[in-house]
């Protein structure tokens, strides 16, 4: 199989923290093999002057069953969707890294950006597309 190429979007486009949203990937075209999409984490910081830093999650960001969750597609799909948990009241060393080792848990202070980057793959494990979004999670409201 090609490259497949595909989008991602959530629902709601900027989730409340604590509350579970949807993840959904959408491919141009149907599939033409079972497809596996997988999904890997990171925290996005971007400073006053536009720079960007990638942080690593750790554990104490999502919910117990909050991890984003694998997508199956068969052939034919052309979409599937995950879902997603941020604890509301997350907690991971600071974005970017203070320069400690290895840095302490911190509160996450809201709204914070959550990329996740969706890794397509065929039903041989071979990697044959990628996506990333990045997500404002907001604050609990109320």
């Amino acid at each position: 199989m090609n490259e497949v190429f595909l989008t991602l979007s959530s629902d709601p486009a900027h989730p409340q923290a604590g509350k579970q949203f949807t993840v959904t990937a959408t491919l141009e075209k149907p599939a033409t093999q079972p497809l596996l999409i997988t999904f890997e984490k990171h925290r996005v910081h971007v400073d006053t002057s536009g720079g960007h830093s990638l942080c690593v999650i750790e554990e104490g960001y999502f919910t117990d069953n909050g991890y984003p969750t694998p997508v199956n597609l068969k052939i034919c799909d052309t979409k599937g969707a995950g879902t997603v948990t941020v604890r509301a009241d997350a907690e991971n060393p600071l974005c970017p890294p203070p320069q400690q080792f290895p840095p302490p848990p911190e509160p996450v202070t809201f709204p914070d950006r959550l990329m996740l980057t969706a890794f397509v793959k065929d039903k041989n494990g071979k990697i044959i597309g990628q996506e990333h979004i990045v997500v404002t999670v907001r604050k609990v409201i109320g």
